[in-house]
């Protein structure tokens, strides 16, 4: 059995043991009361404050963070309570200097005399705020390089699709000009000389006047007089074929631009105009008993755009063919009352901006698709009969 001499001592020496551990704890620790007074801290605790050990109890709880409450006694309690009763968590205390020191917290409620007091611990976590921010930046920063990888991607995507419909169709802008100018070339010619041939007859008809059996014969089963007015109707419907088949070439190298790739003033209409050549097919619907779409054109006093024309036309493209298709399947879900058309307005805006509106008056689209026209590759059709590319970026 101790003596009371050896338990005084052991107590006491249990007490330094004790005292020494709270003093060199690396952990903030604090004993408060719950009305906020801090009644004793470690070094720890202070230094995380800026502060001495000694200053700490000239402190209430309400000096050292910057919560604030409109009942104060009735809150502070509760927030007391709180540290003592739930934990760990991340608050963020006052520093000395006035800046805010971001700190995990726990605690726990003891009980001594019959007075309440709150034993908390707090661990400085600056480091661990600041390795967390940095990894969030480089998360933004990641994700903003993905979408400028995914944005890039996607107008690569748009310069290749561009570019090789471009060339396919500069190409066969080629391979039929040339064929076409040699038949326009000729049919000049061919009409003197047939006009040529034709007076020559017309001689020989009023110089004999009575053919032999043979050639009276020949004149009836041939129907010389027929040919002879019908000639001119044949040639002149070939000579309007061939400028048509010209137009046609023409606003096939118009769309295309290959020779304007880049940043260049250009005449807004024509591109519309060549755009509309190209598709003139397509606004006869593919049933006869549907009626003809019908293009209006409003166009204002335009001056020369500065734009990438190749662009600028594969836009016009995707919109008026986007317009079609609606304009097709309203009519053949009977859903499309009126007779399809599509409106095309120009105008000036300022001396900066101009207007291009184009609209029909098909169904419309529901706010679902509305809301994602702009999303590369989003597209409501079938797969192989829409890219998704039209009016993304």
């Amino acid at each position: 059995m101790m003596s009371p001499t050896s338990t005084s001592a052991a107590l006491l020496e249990s007490e330094a043991y004790h005292r020494d551990l709270f003093e060199k704890s690396s952990i903030g620790l604090l004993l408060c009361n719950m009305n906020g007074q801090l009644l004793y801290a470690n070094t720890a605790y202070a230094n995380i404050l800026g502060r001495t050990p000694e200053e700490l109890p000239s402190l209430t709880y309400w000096e050292i963070t910057p919560e604030k409450y409109a009942d104060a006694e009735q809150l502070q309690l509760q927030s007391l309570q709180t540290i003592g009763r739930y934990g760990p968590y991340e608050k963020e205390y006052i520093h000395k200097d006035g800046s805010l020191i971001p700190v995990q917290l726990s605690g726990v409620i003891v009980e001594r005399h019959g007075e309440q007091f709150i034993w908390s611990s707090i661990e400085d976590i600056s480091d661990r705020k600041a390795a967390e921010n940095l990894i969030q930046e480089k998360n933004k920063a990641l994700e903003q390089a993905l979408t400028q990888l995914q944005q890039s991607q996607t107008q690569l995507i748009q310069n290749e699709k561009m570019s090789s419909l471009g060339k396919m169709i500069a190409g066969i802008a080629h391979e039929i000009n040339n064929p076409v100018n040699f038949i326009h070339g000729n049919i000049s010619c061919t009409e003197e000389y047939i006009q040529v041939l034709l007076k020559l007859l017309e001689l020989y008809q009023q110089d004999y006047p009575n053919p032999t059996d043979n050639i009276q014969q020949a004149l009836e089963e041939f129907e010389i007089d027929f040919i002879a007015s019908d000639l001119n109707k044949i040639l002149k419907s070939i000579k309007l074929g061939t400028q048509r088949i010209r137009e046609i070439v023409l606003s096939l190298r118009n769309f295309s631009r290959l020779d304007e790739a880049e940043l260049k003033q250009a005449d807004i209409h024509s591109g519309i105009d060549s755009t509309l050549m190209i598709l003139q097919h397509q606004f006869k619907t593919k049933k006869s008993q549907y009626p003809e779409i019908k293009v209006i054109k409003k166009y204002g006093n335009l001056p020369l755009i500065e734009c990438y024309p190749g662009q600028i036309n594969q836009v016009f493209m995707n919109i008026l063919s986007n317009a079609i298709d609606a304009l097709e399947v309203g009519l053949e879900t009977e859903k499309q009352s009126q007779i399809p058309q599509i409106l095309i307005c120009t105008q000036v805006i300022d001396e900066e901006w101009v207007s291009i509106n184009i609209s029909d008056n098909g169904m419309g689209m529901r706010e679902e698709v509305r809301s994602k026209i702009f999303d590369p590759f989003f597209t409501t059709k079938p797969v192989g009969q829409g890219t998704g590319l039209g009016l993304s970026k």
